[in-house]
């Protein structure tokens, strides 16, 4: 869903610098690669070692602030471009759409809360977290 059908993607990127920015430190496109993939709490560390950051800052400490930020944006996450006529036009074929997504509800419910009239139209697949 994030980075497919809304643009979210950048939201982690531009949080995560102000933190760190904050810091005098850069969240690069190498860090980010490191972390992708990860749990947050994982991926939080590598972020805190990389960026030598254990003195001033926790890894529980930088999800907590980031979490803060995140839930400003969220609802603010618009469609990717074609998202919209893709999906309405699946749907007109009879083609069943499905979501798939490992988004906590919470969050997936901010990020698509521009975008109801779309969620009638898919399936929605969530993981467990």
């Amino acid at each position: 869903m994030d980075g497919l059908l809304l643009e979210t993607e950048s939201f982690y990127t531009v949080v995560q610098q102000d933190i760190v920015g904050t810091y005098g430190k850069q969240f690069t496109w190498e860090l980010k690669a490191r972390m992708m993939g990860k749990k947050a709490l994982e991926a939080a560390q590598i972020l805190i070692d990389e960026l030598e950051l254990g003195d001033k800052l926790t890894a529980a400490e930088f999800l907590r602030m980031r979490e803060e930020r995140l839930d400003e944006l969220f609802p603010t996450a618009e469609l990717m471009p074609g998202a919209a006529r893709l999906i309405k036009h699946l749907h007109s074929h009879g083609i069943p759409i499905a979501v798939a997504t490992s988004s906590h509800k919470r969050h997936f419910d901010m990020k698509t809360s521009l975008h109801r009239d779309l969620s009638s139209l898919t399936t929605l697949s969530q993981g467990t977290r």
